[in-house]
């Protein structure tokens, strides 16, 4: 039984394609003792695997750390490393977390030739190459994979975005979605 669990509604980015970015006036969000007892009723209804989004995990801060050292499901935790938050917060939170699981939408190669990035997209994807550079390079035991988010305006760097994450060690996986900006289908 796998589970998928949004720890919070905010979000620092505005990726163009995202239908959930930091939803408002939805009501309170809970608070990291009910998130606790959240984890545990996962565990006891015998959840093997919990997928752990945002909108923006590493938000929550402390908190993250409280309630992912009472966690006993396996997981994958998200994030889009969001500086300064990823700096702040890293030795704290990988000191209880065992993954790094980032959006990765664009090739380095690609962002590091650019003179100025062009919407949350590109610098999500920049922090997140940077992210795993920075866990690779303290954590080398530790699980990371990168998603990528396909669409029309990235699709022909889809392999070079595969093979820049596998030679540095890190899974992929591909969503596939239309691009929400315009309301139209990307590829059909």
């Amino acid at each position: 039984l796998n589970a998928l669990t949004y720890l919070t509604r905010k979000c620092p980015r505005a990726c163009d394609y995202c239908a959930i970015r930091d939803a408002k006036d939805v009501g309170p969000q809970l608070t990291a003792e009910q998130w606790i007892l959240a984890l545990k009723i996962l565990e006891d209804l015998g959840v093997d695997f919990n997928l752990i989004l945002g909108n923006e995990t590493w938000l929550l801060g402390a908190n993250l750390v409280e309630i992912m050292t009472h966690n006993k499901v396996p997981y994958a935790l998200y994030t889009t490393c969001p500086e300064p938050l990823f700096s702040q917060h890293r030795d704290s939170v990988f000191k209880v977390v065992d993954n790094l699981s980032c959006g990765v939408d664009w090739p380095l190669s690609y962002l590091e030739k650019k003179d100025e990035l062009i919407g949350d997209s590109e610098r999500k994807s920049l922090d997140a190459w940077r992210g795993f550079h920075w866990v690779k390079s303290n954590h080398p035991e530790m699980d990371t994979q990168g998603t990528i988010t396909l669409h029309r305006k990235n699709l022909r760097f889809l392999p070079e975005i595969i093979d820049g994450l596998s030679d540095w060690g890190v899974f992929s996986a591909v969503n596939f979605l239309h691009w929400n900006s315009d309301g139209n289908f990307d590829f059909f």
